[in-house]
Protein backbone atom coordinates (compact mmCIF):
# COMPACT_ATOMS: atom_id res chain seq x y z
CA UNK A 1 0.00 0.00 0.00
CA UNK A 2 1.21 3.45 -0.71
CA UNK A 3 0.79 6.47 1.54
CA UNK A 4 -1.55 8.20 -0.88
CA UNK A 5 -4.05 5.35 -0.73
CA UNK A 6 -3.82 5.29 3.10
CA UNK A 7 -4.39 9.04 3.20
CA UNK A 8 -7.39 8.72 0.93
CA UNK A 9 -8.90 5.96 3.08
CA UNK A 10 -8.36 8.03 6.22
CA UNK A 11 -9.97 11.03 4.54
CA UNK A 12 -13.00 8.99 3.46
CA UNK A 13 -13.42 7.57 6.99
CA UNK A 14 -13.21 11.07 8.45
CA UNK A 15 -15.69 12.40 5.91
CA UNK A 16 -18.15 9.59 6.72
CA UNK A 17 -17.84 10.23 10.44
CA UNK A 18 -18.40 13.96 9.99
CA UNK A 19 -21.36 13.33 7.73
CA UNK A 20 -22.99 11.05 10.31
CA UNK A 21 -22.32 13.51 13.13
CA UNK A 22 -23.74 16.41 11.13
CA UNK A 23 -26.87 14.42 10.30
CA UNK A 24 -27.44 13.69 13.99
CA UNK A 25 -26.87 17.32 14.95
CA UNK A 26 -29.31 18.56 12.33
CA UNK A 27 -31.89 15.89 13.11
CA UNK A 28 -31.65 14.95 16.81
CA UNK A 29 -34.84 12.89 16.50
CA UNK A 30 -32.87 10.41 14.41
CA UNK A 31 -30.77 9.55 17.45
CA UNK A 32 -33.69 9.22 19.87
CA UNK A 33 -34.90 5.82 18.69
CA UNK A 34 -35.63 3.44 21.53
CA UNK A 35 -32.55 1.65 22.72
CA UNK A 36 -32.14 -1.62 24.45
CA UNK A 37 -29.57 -2.13 27.11
CA UNK A 38 -28.63 -4.92 29.41
CA UNK A 39 -29.75 -4.58 33.04
CA UNK A 40 -26.17 -3.96 34.17
CA UNK A 41 -25.42 -1.18 31.70
CA UNK A 42 -27.40 2.06 32.14
CA UNK A 43 -28.72 3.74 29.01
CA UNK A 44 -26.56 6.59 27.76
CA UNK A 45 -28.17 9.98 28.42
CA UNK A 46 -29.13 11.88 25.30
CA UNK A 47 -29.11 15.60 24.73
CA UNK A 48 -32.34 17.45 24.00
CA UNK A 49 -30.70 18.69 20.78
CA UNK A 50 -28.36 21.30 19.41
CA UNK A 51 -30.02 24.23 21.22
CA UNK A 52 -29.72 22.39 24.53
CA UNK A 53 -26.06 21.62 23.87
CA UNK A 54 -25.36 25.30 23.17
CA UNK A 55 -27.30 26.31 26.28
CA UNK A 56 -25.38 23.76 28.36
CA UNK A 57 -22.09 25.19 27.12
CA UNK A 58 -23.22 28.72 28.02
CA UNK A 59 -24.30 27.62 31.51
CA UNK A 60 -20.97 25.86 32.08
CA UNK A 61 -18.99 28.90 30.89
CA UNK A 62 -20.96 31.37 33.01
CA UNK A 63 -20.63 29.24 36.12
CA UNK A 64 -16.90 28.65 35.62
CA UNK A 65 -16.40 32.42 35.40
CA UNK A 66 -18.45 33.01 38.57
CA UNK A 67 -16.57 30.35 40.50
CA UNK A 68 -13.16 31.54 39.31
CA UNK A 69 -13.99 35.14 40.24
CA UNK A 70 -15.17 34.30 43.76
CA UNK A 71 -12.37 34.79 46.30
CA UNK A 72 -14.07 32.44 48.77
CA UNK A 73 -13.53 29.59 46.30
CA UNK A 74 -9.84 30.22 45.48
CA UNK A 75 -8.69 27.27 47.62
CA UNK A 76 -11.18 24.91 45.97
CA UNK A 77 -10.69 22.82 42.84
CA UNK A 78 -14.20 22.65 41.38
CA UNK A 79 -15.02 21.38 37.90
CA UNK A 80 -18.32 21.93 36.13
CA UNK A 81 -20.28 20.06 33.49
CA UNK A 82 -23.83 20.63 32.27
CA UNK A 83 -26.19 18.24 30.52
CA UNK A 84 -29.74 19.22 29.55
CA UNK A 85 -29.65 22.11 32.03
CA UNK A 86 -28.50 20.01 34.99
CA UNK A 87 -25.18 21.21 36.40
CA UNK A 88 -22.78 18.68 37.90
CA UNK A 89 -20.12 19.99 40.28
CA UNK A 90 -17.17 17.71 40.99
CA UNK A 91 -13.71 17.96 42.46
CA UNK A 92 -12.75 19.26 45.90
CA UNK A 93 -14.25 22.19 47.81
CA UNK A 94 -11.96 23.64 50.49
CA UNK A 95 -14.73 23.41 53.12
CA UNK A 96 -18.49 22.93 53.56
CA UNK A 97 -19.17 26.65 53.08
CA UNK A 98 -17.32 26.59 49.74
CA UNK A 99 -19.40 23.63 48.55
CA UNK A 100 -22.63 25.36 49.59
CA UNK A 101 -21.51 28.58 47.87
CA UNK A 102 -20.69 26.75 44.62
CA UNK A 103 -24.11 25.08 44.64
CA UNK A 104 -25.80 28.44 45.26
CA UNK A 105 -23.87 30.10 42.43
CA UNK A 106 -24.97 27.31 40.08
CA UNK A 107 -28.65 27.71 40.95
CA UNK A 108 -28.45 31.44 40.15
CA UNK A 109 -27.43 30.85 36.52
CA UNK A 110 -30.28 31.34 34.07
CA UNK A 111 -31.35 28.08 32.43
CA UNK A 112 -30.18 25.77 35.23
CA UNK A 113 -32.79 23.09 35.91
CA UNK A 114 -30.93 21.37 38.72
CA UNK A 115 -27.59 21.00 40.48
CA UNK A 116 -25.85 17.76 41.42
CA UNK A 117 -22.96 18.26 43.82
CA UNK A 118 -22.73 14.68 45.06
CA UNK A 119 -19.28 14.31 43.44
CA UNK A 120 -17.97 17.52 45.02
CA UNK A 121 -15.87 16.40 47.96
CA UNK A 122 -14.93 18.53 50.97
CA UNK A 123 -11.40 19.05 52.22
CA UNK A 124 -7.92 19.35 50.78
Amino acid sequence: MNSRSNSQRTFVKLLCALSSSTALLLNPAASSAPTTSSPTVPATPRSDGLASTASDAAITSKLKLKLAGNSALKQSDISVSTFNGVVTLYGVASNRAAKTLAEAEATRIEGVKGVDASALLIGK
